[in-house]
């Protein structure tokens, strides 16, 4: 008798396993969202750094980083038996969005004022605000805790951390964040290139990790419904334009709305964009006084131009732009990057009309009104720079570096100067 039961416990058991009653190994679906704001109170979802593919863990961070723990990301997917600690809810508050570990809802992601103080628990510091991106470091992308202006990123492969500036640890940290997808429920659209600022009409595919699923879309900011458009070939954005899409199959649910604004800009003429990537593109150094003079450096692959007057005295050097003719054009902007470290004289900019190439002194200069660096290597954006009101056929821009008995370090990036 007790061998008949066994074998009807086995045969109920494997019964059950087949109608989806239990579960061995079961495979999970993540796709990446294409806006971190997509997420939603109902939806379950993991936070990975896709430069490294790393994803957050809340496993472990009570009193120490998480773990960044290692996952495979294949076609903006991660499947898998995806541990729960791995898993994350989002909430919406007034501010930004509280993130809960999906093991214990009042276990909470959030931050203290250390380098390495991010921590899941009880903290207060628990709202964070999410989409951050910083034009000055164009690979970070991440969320910001809102209690301690710290941002969130993997540091060396180890583990997550937060910092005050994104300039140096985390500066190459993609949080992209994941969403399960549910089995009776068609996967998020997603749109390549990405929306956002583009200086050319923009070719966009729409794809959808749903095998057989049919998306809708418009391109009017309504939402799209199995009444729209039908994708089947990439769409040629040449206006600034809201493409919205959802995915649907028989027998599931459609798929959430997903949306991408893009703004395209016509006419755009660049008159130079230095990135020190390359060449000197007509850029000169000039060592006015002092042993201190510019030079482009590198970190992290990134080059930019740099000086550093420690322990030298008193310095003046100027880094100066190729000539250019702002009587051929209407609607000039400035625009660069600076990095500050070390007490010492702001950096100065300039616009000439009359400089001749050999002492930068004996010119005539106006300075130019901008946002700098306030310090701690953080790059800084300088706003945009109106040359309205300028004008001369032979003209140039000037950064003058200055120190005294205090010396600052200075780096500038990305100047581009363009007209519309």
């Amino acid at each position: 008798m007790k061998l008949k039961f066994t074998y009807f416990s086995a045969w109920v058991f494997f019964l059950c396993l087949i109608l989806g009653e239990y579960s061995l190994n079961a495979q999970q679906t993540f796709s990446k969202l294409t806006n971190h704001t997509d997420v939603t109170a109902d939806g379950t979802y993991m936070i990975v750094d896709v430069n490294g593919s790393y994803a957050l863990t809340s496993a472990n961070g009570s009193s120490s980083a998480p773990t960044a723990v290692s996952v495979v990301i294949e076609n903006n997917t991660i499947q898998g038996e995806i541990a729960a600690e791995l898993q994350w809810k989002f909430t919406a508050v007034e501010g930004g969005y509280k993130i809960s570990s999906l093991n214990d809802n009042s276990v909470f992601l959030y931050s203290t004022n250390a380098n390495n103080g991010v921590r899941v628990g009880g903290g207060d510091a628990n709202i964070w605000t999410l989409d951050i991106t910083n034009t000055s470091t164009p690979n970070y992308h991440g969320f910001l805790n809102n209690g301690c202006n710290r941002y969130l990123g993997v540091y060396n492969g180890s583990d997550w951390r937060n910092y005050n500036s994104i300039n140096t640890n985390i500066k190459d940290t993609q949080i992209e964040i994941f969403e399960l997808n549910d089995i009776n429920t068609v996967a998020t659209p997603t749109f390549s290139p990405a929306g956002g600022t583009y200086y050319e009409p923009q070719t966009v595919s729409i794809d959808c990790n749903t095998e057989g699923a049919t998306i809708y879309y418009t391109t009017d900011g309504t939402e799209p419904t199995i009444e729209s458009s039908v994708y089947s070939s990439p769409l040629v954005i040449a206006n600034s334009t809201t493409v919205k899409a959802i995915a649907c199959k028989e027998g599931m649910e459609n798929s959430n709305v997903a949306t991408a604004e893009y703004n395209i800009i016509i006419g755009l003429v660049t008159i130079f964009d230095q990135d020190w990537e390359g060449e000197m593109n007509g850029w000169t150094f000039v060592n006015v006084s002092g042993s201190a003079e510019w030079s482009i450096e590198s970190y992290n692959n990134n080059h930019y131009a740099s000086i550093n007057g420690y322990d030298t005295g008193a310095n003046v050097d100027w880094c100066i732009s190729p000539a250019f003719n702002l009587n051929e054009y209407s609607n000039t902007v400035l625009t660069f990057i600076t990095a500050k470290n070390y007490t010492g004289p702001d950096l100065e900019v300039y616009f000439s009309n009359d400089y001749d190439g050999s002492n930068p002194e004996t010119a005539t200069w106006t300075p130019l009104t901008c946002t700098l660096s306030s310090g701690s290597w953080t790059w800084t954006p300088s706003g945009d720079i109106s040359l309205d009101g300028f004008s001369g056929n032979n003209c140039y821009i000037g950064f003058k570096y200055t120190s005294t008995e205090f010396q600052a370090a200075w780096e500038i990036d990305n100047i581009n100067l363009t007209d519309l």
